[in-house]
């Protein structure tokens, strides 16, 4: 599961069983959702997730702004309410390189107007960067020395 963590609104993808594709599952809307780590620990749970990815939008100089301190604050947020419900899966952020803008561009690109649905759309482009990632360090790791983890659990496990 990856997390595009906003400020009004919140995009929440998923993989499929077997961690190969992404899909958009919902844009949560923070001001109508109430406790919005609780329900992506739910959608994690519903969902039978193992790793929750949230979007880290870094600074172009790859330093920590306010939205990046925010979405690592959110990360430790779902951590805490997915103990809450006994749901054992893993969370960390992954550099998210403007997904949002990438998720606008596509709509536009199809002739749609970028909506409130992109965020979504741009949760399921952080997680298929993540599963490039990960799915490239497997190759790496069969062929020589170890890379630095992305945070990648079980590779057959449901992200």
């Amino acid at each position: 599961m990856a997390v595009d963590h906003g400020f009004r609104r919140v995009g929440v993808a998923v993989s499929d069983p077997l961690g190969l594709f992404a899909r958009p599952l919902v844009t949560l809307d923070v001001r109508r959702t109430g406790d919005v780590a609780a329900e992506v620990a739910r959608l994690a749970r519903e969902h039978a997730v193992r790793v929750v990815v949230v979007g880290l939008p870094l600074l172009p100089s790859g330093d920590h702004g306010p939205q990046a301190e925010a979405a690592t604050a959110f990360a430790a947020a779902v951590t805490a309410a997915l103990a809450n419900i006994d749901h054992e899966a893993q969370v960390g952020c992954f550099d998210e390189s403007h997904t949002t803008a990438g998720a606008a561009a596509l709509a536009a690109a199809s002739g749609r107007q970028p909506r409130a649905g992109s965020d979504a759309a741009a949760a399921a482009l952080i997680l298929e960067e993540w599963l490039q990632a990960r799915e490239s360090e497997g190759r790496a790791r069969a062929a020589g020395p170890q890379m630095n983890d992305v945070g990648a659990a079980d590779p057959r496990g449901r992200s």
